[in-house]
C-alpha cells in the first residue's frame, strides 16, 4: 500500500542552475523522484539518499519542469536557469 503525501519536499534554489538541493519527508529517503519536462518526458531519475540531497542539474536544458513521484498527489514546478 502506497501512502500518498501532500508535497512532503522542497526544492532551492527554484530557478536552479547547477546544483538542486531537495529536503524530503523521511518517507521518501530512498525512494525514486522524476523530473520531467513539459511534454511528460523523463529526464532525470533522482534518489534521495537522506532528507537533504544535493543533486547535479547542470547537464539540464533551461527550461520549466516538474518534480513528481508517486508518493504524492501535486507535482513541483522546478525552474532550471
Amino acid at each position: 500500500i502506497v501512502e500518498e503525501l501532500n508535497t512532503p519536499l522542497e526544492l532551492y534554489p527554484n530557478p536552479a542552475t547547477d546544483n538542486l538541493l531537495i529536503e524530503v519527508d523521511e518517507k521518501l529517503v530512498g525512494e525514486q523522484l522524476t523530473i520531467v519536462d513539459l511534454n511528460g518526458r523523463n529526464v532525470m531519475q533522482l534518489t534521495p539518499s537522506a532528507v537533504r540531497s544535493s543533486f547535479d542539474v547542470s547537464h539540464i536544458n533551461s527550461g520549466i519542469y516538474f518534480l513528481k513521484s508517486p508518493f504524492f498527489n501535486d507535482v513541483v514546478r522546478l525552474v532550471i536557469q
